[in-house]
């Protein structure tokens, strides 16, 4: 696990709590980049959408109507507190000062938001341990599949924006506060919606219901696109039969692309800040690769991958559940005798640095031979483009090497703009990887917003021949 990494997104986390409920979403016309602790997102970008949600008050004494649409970025709020103890100091000139400091957990509350002119049930409020900007798809709304399919009809049909909604987002047609109640689970829901749909053609379009096609395919896209990216976290051990609970402690990454496929590995090569570790029953990196299995309702995915019988540690179970806040992962082997978990509190950690992504890109098996070796290693890269236009993205050993391993583990981080369709990025200095001298210039690549693809030459840290996206052979992205 990458020490700067985490720091960077812990930084994050820092400042995601700084900030007070509400103000989130502003008039929906524009990106609000000034969110609060209790933003979340719309997956892919839905534009238009009134929410309200009930906010408490800062003193804690009562609740009042929190509102606002969602901006460009599909952002909205939930209601946030955080509970406060105060104290008055009186000051020269009898002047009187008054602090506050955080006491307890911050506590949350639901949000509705309202879609084409019908209100969609309360969205429960996010979990305490998530570090980012949570995304939500049609399939975190409902418990059955014929709400969701309707749910994100209804944003199809009023959507404005031309083309492929995976590729331009989604802005609707009206913007209705109101909400009228409608049942998401009718099988009768076009013709109960049929004046929802006569509001939207108000602006002269056709606002066409879609096929049954065209939302499974939209439905799965926005699902696949707002999971994928690079997990990481350190896992540790559950007490067994000769380990102790934190006695076989490392890494745990997950590859999960934008097909849905996952590849991952986690290994037994750490320690904790304690020294507690015990003789781990393998050194090397264990495999683990599978298909998401179908999407379930709810937007819960649980991948399981069950190791061959020939495997280092026979009929390993490997668990990875995906959820609109992050991940969990454990392993167990067949025998009871190793078992472990891990959380995950966010995507990859390009979003770390980029809390509403417009664009996601990953590239999974790159080889690449850093300065100063003749042999190349294998890595992924990533990288997130924000709705503000700043990019971030990183390069790092897949699997993750050990703590101590020579050559070191390797992490190297640019960032960028994009301006148009040109994105200009730059590496970072990096002062753990002394015997890598920085390439400072600038380098660009050509973004297709039809496509969601990135072309150009992409050169190494160290200025030399690394990569190039060909029309052919794009770096292929995602809406995020």
């Amino acid at each position: 696990m990458h020490t700067r990494a985490w720091t960077f997104g812990a930084t994050l986390f820092v400042v995601l709590l700084a900030g007070c409920g509400g103000g989130g979403g502003g008039d929906g016309t524009t990106f609000n980049s000034d969110y609060s602790p209790s933003a979340g997102r719309l997956a892919g970008g839905v534009q238009g959408a009134p929410f309200n949600y009930p906010q408490t008050t800062s003193d804690g004494s009562s609740i009042t109507a929190g509102t606002g649409i969602t901006d460009i970025a599909g952002q909205f709020q939930f209601g946030f507190y955080q509970p406060e103890t105060c104290t008055s100091t009186l000051g020269a000139n009898e002047q009187t000062t008054q602090s506050c400091v955080a006491t307890g957990n911050p506590s949350y509350s639901p949000t509705t938001l309202t879609i084409c002119g019908a209100a969609g049930p309360p969205l429960a409020a996010p979990l305490l341990t998530s570090g980012n900007v949570p995304a939500y798809t049609s399939w975190d709304f409902f418990s059955d599949q014929t709400s969701i399919n309707n749910f994100a009809s209804l944003q199809l049909m009023c959507n404005v924006n031309s083309g492929d909604p995976l590729v331009t987002g989604i802005k609707l047609a009206v913007d209705n506060t109101a909400g009228v109640s409608l049942n998401f689970a009718s099988p009768t829901f076009q013709q109960d919606a049929a004046a929802l749909q006569t509001n939207a053609q108000k602006d002269g379009q056709a606002h066409n219901w879609p096929s049954a096609q065209a939302v499974n395919d939209y439905l799965t896209g926005i699902f696949r696109s707002s999971r994928a990216g690079l997990y990481e976290a350190y896992q540790r051990n559950t007490a067994t039969t000769g380990y102790p609970a934190g006695s076989l402690l490392g890494n745990f990454s997950a590859f999960v692309g934008f097909d849905g496929h996952v590849d991952g590995f986690f290994d037994f090569t750490g320690s904790d800040s304690q020294g507690n570790t015990s003789t781990p029953p393998i050194l090397a990196s264990i495999p683990f690769s599978g298909g998401f299995p179908t999407i379930a309702p709810g937007g819960v995915v649980n991948f399981t991958y069950t190791a061959p019988a020939t495997a280092p540690l026979p009929n390993l179970t490997v668990n990875f559940t995906s959820t609109a806040y992050g991940a969990t992962g454990t392993y167990q082997t067949a025998d009871g005798s190793i078992a472990g978990t891990t959380t995950f509190s966010g995507y990859n950690l390009g979003t770390y640095g980029v809390a509403f992504p417009k664009y996601r890109f990953l590239k999974e098996n790159v080889q690449y031979t850093r300065p100063g070796s003749a042999t190349p290693e294998n890595f992924v890269m990533t990288m997130d483009i924000g709705y503000d236009n700043k990019a971030t993205g990183y390069l790092v050993n897949f699997p993750e090497l050990p703590v101590g391993a020579s050559p070191t583990p390797l992490y190297l981080d640019w960032w960028g703009t994009l301006s148009g369709n040109t994105l200009t990025l730059q590496w970072y200095d990096d002062v753990t990887n002394t015997n890598n001298p920085a390439n400072k210039q600038p380098f660009k690549l050509t973004l297709d917003p039809t496509t969601n693809t990135l072309t150009g030459a992409f050169p190494g840290y160290d200025g030399e021949t690394f990569i190039t996206f060909t029309t052919t052979s794009p770096w292929q992205g995602g809406r995020q």
